[in-house]
């Protein structure tokens, strides 16, 4: 059996909620509904909060708007944006090169 430190743990579990994450926005890219879109969204906002107000702020959407204020059509653009920003996320935690080959990993496990 092999031991991982604390802080390799926590990497690993943020990895693989950024990765959790990454999977409901495309479920919702592929199937919108209008509630589970602004679930995704929340739930992506809480695990990339850094990366996801600069996704906003470099998309032009400075003006914080409640979700049910936004049409079908914005939640649904957000979900890429917001998409992005989780990628963003991981390759802030473990680089590029490993978060692309752990995303291959989990794609081919489905």
């Amino acid at each position: 059996m092999e031991f991982i430190d604390a802080k390799k743990a926590k990497t690993l579990k943020d990895i693989e909620d950024t990765v959790q994450k990454i999977n409901e926005i495309q479920k919702q890219i592929d199937h919108p509904d209008r509630d589970g879109m602004i679930e995704a969204l929340r739930d992506a906002k809480i695990t990339a909060p850094i990366e996801v107000s600069t996704a906003e702020i470099a998309q032009g959407d400075t003006i914080p708007t409640p979700w049910q204020n936004f049409s079908i059509a914005d939640l649904h653009r957000k979900l890429f944006q917001y998409r992005q920003a989780l990628i963003a996320h991981g390759v802030a935690i473990i680089g590029k090169e490993a978060f692309e080959e752990y995303l291959k990993g989990k794609e081919n496990k489905k």
